[in-house]
C-alpha cells in the first residue's frame, strides 16, 4: 500500500487538465491517467477538476461516474456504506433542524 500523498503536491507533480483546457481535453487527460497510466490520484484529480470548472459540460457527468469507479475501486464497500449513511444522517438532521426553525422569525 502507498503512502498517503499531499493532493495539492500530486496536482502540481502531475498537472492532469487546467482551466484553460477545454472539458474534452480535461477528460482525455484524466482517461489516460485513470486507464492508461493507472495514475488512479492523477485520474481523480482531473475528473473532479472538470466538476469544479465544466460542471454542466457533458464531460463533467463522465467524471463524476469515473469518480465513483475509483471511489468503488480503492475504498472498501462497509466504509462507503459507512461514509453514506453518516451523510444522510446529516443531511436529514439539517432538514429536520431547517423545517423545526421556520415560521420563528
Amino acid at each position: 500500500m502507498e503512502a498517503p500523498v499531499d493532493v495539492a503536491d500530486a496536482k502540481s507533480r502531475d498537472d492532469v487538465g487546467g482551466v484553460g483546457q477545454s472539458p474534452t481535453q480535461c477528460y482525455s487527460e484524466a482517461y489516460e491517467a485513470h486507464y492508461g497510466r493507472r495514475e488512479l490520484l492523477s485520474a481523480l484529480l482531473g475528473y473532479r477538476e472538470i466538476v469544479t470548472f465544466h460542471p454542466r459540460a457533458l464531460e463533467a457527468r463522465w467524471a463524476r461516474a469515473q469518480m465513483r469507479n475509483i471511489a468503488q475501486l480503492v475504498v472498501p464497500a462497509e466504509e462507503l456504506l459507512e461514509a453514506q449513511v453518516e451523510l444522510a444522517f446529516d443531511h436529514l438532521e439539517r432538514d429536520r433542524a431547517g423545517a423545526s426553525g421556520a415560521g420563528q422569525e
